[in-house]
């Protein structure tokens, strides 16, 4: 006998995604108390076209949470905008809610940005080994402590490319061991400074000048009979400041004329002022007569060499160069030293001694030297 009820219940629909229905088309219907599900086959659509990218997010920094838009003060232009009040770690994003018509409003996202850490110190890379290959490039990081790394490289090595257009002349100026603080002047050239280890503008250490006192530029030394007088001026001139220290080397001629027993000659010294001058070179007559020639060659009172003091003249110091008519013996007769006549030149002449590691070993085997034989014969 079948009996027939009614009851009251809630049915809840499930459709299963299936691509082929017909493979069942069969629904499955589950009751438990005033609750039921039922479960149908459904067909699976075909995959929709890509949405629209997102929009990233774009933060602004604002003082106080005052500064924060309200929901009545937003636009969809300000979607995926966010607000950071300065000092938070909270961002206040602008959004829709799909619930509510996709409305604007203000969503909080607490710790967005989480806590700032230390400052971790920087890594610090070195070259470690370079090599070449004819097949492989790689590189190698090796650790070499904490933040400290090497890196080892193979290079490929290329093939040998054909030979370029010379190139042109590099300045020295630009040379990593050239001082280039000033200009070179007139006439300099580069110098090897050992101090500095570098190439400096320098004037070469080598015979300067000269400087003349010509005949125009003296007057005559004429002494008469009986007066005693042993030495007159003649003329002088300054001779400038040298880079370097150096001594005076002096040559020149004069003629002079003199009574039966008297001689004139030339003396010419070197120094700041007449007191203070030493001779560096002499004239003395050559011949009896009347009118005579003089040469004037260097002369030192004492031995010289390229170090010594005597008649030195100190780097950067101007100086005098003084020319006599002198007579030379103790005759009181007249003599007369003509301006006419005399001409005296002046060469700087540098002191110093060349080190001993600028000096070349001498050769081992002697050098043997050829005779020419006799000019005479």
């Amino acid at each position: 006998m079948a009996y027939v009820f009614e009851r009251n219940f809630r049915m809840k629909v499930r459709l299963k995604d299936l691509w082929d229905v017909r493979s069942t088309g069969l629904g499955v219907i589950e009751m438990i108390g005033d609750n039921a599900e039922i479960e149908i086959p459904a067909y699976r659509g075909e995959q929709g076209l890509a949405g629209r990218d997102g929009t990233p997010p774009k933060l602004h920094e604002v003082d106080t949470v005052d500064d924060v838009p309200t929901d009545a003060e937003l636009t969809h232009d300000m979607i995926g905008h966010g607000y950071h009040v300065t000092g938070s770690r909270d961002v206040h994003f602008v959004t829709t809610a799909p619930a509510d018509d996709n409305a604007l409003r203000i969503e909080t996202l607490y710790d967005w940005l989480g806590t700032q850490g230390e400052t971790g110190p920087p890594p610090e890379f070195s070259i470690g080994s370079v090599t070449t290959s004819d097949d492989v490039s790689n590189a190698q990081i090796e650790e070499t402590g904490p933040g400290a790394y090497a890196l080892h490289m193979t290079l490929r090595r290329g093939r040998q490319g054909a030979q370029g257009n010379p190139g042109p002349a590099a300045a020295i100026r630009k040379a990593a061991d050239y001082d280039n603080t000033r200009r070179p002047r007139a006439n300099e050239v580069p110098t090897w400074n050992a101090a500095d280890k570098q190439w400096q503008p320098r004037l070469p250490r080598s015979a300067m000048g000269p400087y003349t006192l010509p005949p125009r530029s003296l007057s005559d030394a004429h002494a008469n009979p009986l007066s005693g007088t042993k030495k007159i001026l003649m003329g002088s001139r300054s001779i400038p400041g040298q880079p370097f220290d150096w001594h005076p080397w002096v040559a020149g001629h004069a003629q002079a004329n003199s009574g039966i027993t008297a001689r004139a000659g030339v003396e010419v010294r070197i120094g700041p002022d007449e007191d203070n001058s030493v001779v560096v070179a002499v004239g003395t007559a050559v011949a009896n007569m009347s009118l005579y020639s003089i040469p004037i060659a260097p002369h030192f009172d004492v031995e010289v060499d390229p170090d010594s003091d005597h008649a030195l003249i100190p780097a950067g110091q101007e100086t005098v160069m003084f020319v006599y008519g002198v007579r030379t013996n103790s005759s009181i007769d007249e003599w007369t030293v003509h301006a006419g006549g005399t001409h005296v030149a002046l060469q700087v002449m540098p002191a110093y001694t060349a080190a001993d590691d600028d000096v070349p070993a001498p050769d081992d085997e002697r050098r043997t030297v050829i005779d020419g034989g006799d000019a005479q014969a």
